[in-house]
């Protein structure tokens, strides 16, 4: 990861990048975010798909949005209202509305009272 970070992907050929984490490659494209076109996605996906809304707040990146779009009923209501949070406009049409808690649901009609008037 070190290495990936300094040299910005100059030695990339010579490192098996399937030995980094999820965690590692969040450091690596939050650093550097071309870097993101040489990871492999799927690896976010894994369990309630946490990790994958924490890419979305280091990149804007269109193949983050169909994996969140593909994996929306996998997301948890943390993950959710994260994203909403993030950006409501972008996210509240595919939301999974009923992963999210009466907490949640508060928190975010907190933050965007105009979104819930009907």
């Amino acid at each position: 990861k070190f290495i990936i970070k300094k040299t910005k992907g100059k030695y990339l050929k010579k490192i098996n990048t399937s030995k980094l984490t999820v965690l590692d490659w969040l450091d690596i494209i939050q650093t550097n975010p071309s870097m993101i076109s040489i990871c492999d996605l799927n690896i976010f996906l894994f369990g309630d798909c946490y990790y994958l809304t924490k890419l979305a707040s280091i990149s804007n990146d269109k193949k983050i949005y169909e994996l969140i779009k593909q994996n929306k009923n996998k997301i948890s209501g943390l993950g959710w209202e994260k994203l909403l949070i993030l950006d409501f406009k972008k996210y509240s049409p595919i939301c999974n509305w009923a992963a999210l808690k009466n907490g949640q649901l508060k928190k975010i009609k907190s933050i965007y009272p105009d979104a819930f008037l009907i």
